[in-house]
C-alpha cells in the first residue's frame, strides 16, 4: 500500500475490482480501512479460500466480495461494465502459471471497460515489462482513446513499474 501510494489512491466512495487478486489481502485491507465497496477475482480456489476466511474472520463480507473465476469469464457473467472507480491489476496480463493471457490491448481495453468514467486502473507491470520501452508501449496502446497516464513510478525493489491511468 504504501510504496505505491494506495493510501493516496483509495477512498472510502470507491468501487474497487482487484483482477488477479490472488488472496483478496489488498482489497480485505482497503475495505477494512476506508470501507469501500471491493470485489477480487483469481482462477486460483485455494488463495480465494484463504481470502474468504479472512473476510469472514474480519467481518468484511458486506464489502468484500471474492470470486473464484477467470477474469474473462467474471467479466462476461456480471453486469459490470462501467461499475468500478477502481481497477487493480497488479503483473495480471499475462501470468506465468497460463491462468491469464492477453495482448496489452485487450488487457487494457477489458480494464477500460469495467471502469466508470474518470475511473482510474492502478496497473503494475512484470518484471519483464518494467523498462521505458514497456511503459511507452503502454502509452502507444492508451493513445488510441483509453487511458490518460496520471502516474508513472519504476519500483526498483520490486523491479516493476507502477503505472495510474485514468479512463478517458
Amino acid at each position: 500500500f504504501k510504496e505505491y501510494d494506495l493510501y493516496n489512491l483509495i477512498n472510502p466512495n470507491d468501487r474497487v475490482l482487484d483482477l488477479g487478486c490472488n488472496n483478496g489481502f489488498l482489497l480485505i485491507y482497503a475495505a477494512y480501512i476506508y470501507n469501500c465497496e471491493c470485489v477480487g477475482v483469481d482462477h486460483n480456489a485455494y488463495t480465494i479460500k484463504v481470502g474468504e476466511i479472512c473476510v469472514d474472520y474480519l467481518g468484511l463480507n458486506e464489502k468484500v466480495k471474492l470470486h473464484h473465476s477467470g477474469i474473462d469469464e467474471y467479466v462476461r457473467d456480471n453486469a459490470v461494465d462501467g461499475y468500478f472507480s477502481k481497477v487493480i491489476s497488479f503483473a495480471t496480463h499475462f501470468t506465468n502459471d497460463g491462468g491469464y493471457r492477453k495482448t496489452l490491448e485487450e488487457h487494457l481495453t477489458l480494464n477500460h471497460m469495467v471502469l466508470c468514467s474518470g475511473g482510474m486502473l492502478l496497473f503494475e507491470t512484470h518484471m519483464t515489462h518494467s523498462s521505458e520501452d514497456s511503459f511507452n508501449e503502454i502509452l502507444a496502446v492508451c493513445s488510441n482513446g483509453l487511458f490518460t497516464c496520471r502516474v508513472n513510478m519504476f519500483i526498483e525493489s520490486v523491479n516493476r513499474r507502477f503505472i495510474v491511468l485514468e479512463k478517458i
